[in-house]
């Protein structure tokens, strides 16, 4: 699942295989937060992922493009 908060900032379109998703911005603003959540368990569990990371869109001069990406998990301890 995706989520932009605040969502009047934009529209989420995930991919059809949830991997990944477009954010179409609606307005500008700065520290939206994209989250994407996952189940991480391979089997019948449930194991819940949870990604975040904050975004400071400002309407560009010019035409713009961006990525957001995440490889790898890295626990916190």
């Amino acid at each position: 699942m995706w989520e932009l908060s605040p969502p009047e900032l934009g529209v989420v379109t995930p991919a059809a295989d949830g991997m990944s998703a477009a954010v179409a911005w609606t307005g500008t603003g700065l520290g939206a937060t994209l989250t994407a959540t996952a189940d991480g368990d391979l089997g019948a569990g449930v194991f819940p992922i949870v990604v975040t990371d904050t975004i400071d869109f400002v309407a560009p001069l010019g035409a713009s493009t961006g990525a957001f990406n995440v490889s790898e998990e890295v626990p916190v301890v």
